[in-house]
């Protein structure tokens, strides 16, 4: 039972981390405009 919860917990952890940065990488990729990010890319 203990390794399900602990499971759950870190599972939940995870998916608030990558919506989070999900959500930041989407305002930084509005606010650089493309040709930015490709040279960035580069």
């Amino acid at each position: 039972m203990t390794i399900l919860i602990i499971l759950v917990i870190s599972a939940l952890a995870v998916s608030a981390a990558v919506g989070a940065i999900v959500v930041a990488g989407r305002d930084g990729y509005r606010r650089v405009p493309r040709r930015n990010m490709r040279e960035a890319a580069r």
